[in-house]
């Protein structure tokens, strides 16, 4: 094998996983903006759990879609009861999660911690307490996830992982964090699928002009002169030699 045929290779195979980055990418951010509001109104969740005690309510949700999925914690407070403390709403949240464990592609690092940080969730505040959402959007697999918190249902979200831009004179938000392993199973779905589209297509062209009697290669006019080669762009040409000088 040649060094430009290697070098050829290489740019193409660059090339396809560039492209299916691209369709990745696309298909996961189309997939959030269109479901991430309409699909959560008119769908109803597929595991919902709650946790009771005399002063606090979890709620659990969890959305799944074909390409978006949420996971989401709310708790609400008993105002005609004494306020729990912080520690004793860890302890209720930590027990939640051993029994029902959220999804690989849920941010965990001091999550429950920082979802009662006391600098940002006052027991006192409303009985309308803390909520995390967490989505994950993508196709075939997760590939891009987002978290918002909000101290109570009256605040607007504070948002991790996200971005927004200005398009079509509105603004979007995006996801930016990253599953890995979801984002190489994409790139690699979408950059083969590129391939044999682009394979397929070149192939089907390529037997239409063998049926004219034209050049696969360069469309160039071979009528009864197919097994020759082409004279114009060399396909087939140096087979037709070899089978000439084994005659």
């Amino acid at each position: 094998m040649t060094r430009n045929r290697i070098r050829r290779l290489a740019s193409l195979f660059t090339l396809y996983l560039a492209l299916g980055l691209i369709i990745t990418i696309f298909v996961a951010h189309a997939a959030y903006q269109s479901q991430r509001i309409s699909w959560l109104r008119e769908s109803s969740p597929v595991e919902k759990k709650r946790l009771q005690t005399e002063a606090v309510i979890i709620l659990l949700h969890r959305y799944e879609s074909t390409s978006l999925d949420r996971y989401s914690i709310g708790m609400f407070r008993e105002t005609t009861k004494p306020p729990p403390s912080l520690e004793s709403e860890k302890l209720l949240l930590r027990d939640l999660m051993d029994e029902f464990p959220p999804p690989s592609w849920v941010d965990r690092t001091n999550w429950i911690e920082s979802m009662l940080d006391p600098s940002v969730v006052n027991p006192e505040y409303s009985h309308e307490g803390p909520t995390w959402m967490f989505d994950a959007a993508g196709w075939p697999s997760r590939c891009f996830r987002s978290r918002q918190f909000a101290a109570s249902w009256n605040d607007v979200p504070t948002q991790w992982n996200t971005r927004y831009i200005l398009a079509f004179g509105t603004t979007l938000w995006i996801p930016t964090g990253i599953i890995w392993f979801g984002l190489l199973k994409n790139v690699a779905c979408f950059a083969a699928a590129a391939w044999c589209t682009i394979k397929g297509i070149g192939a089907v062209r390529a037997l239409r002009r063998v049926r004219r009697g034209h050049c696969p290669r360069c469309d160039y006019d071979l009528t009864g002169q197919l097994a020759q080669g082409c004279p114009e762009c060399g396909w087939n040409r140096a087979a037709s030699a070899q089978r000439g000088q084994g005659a």
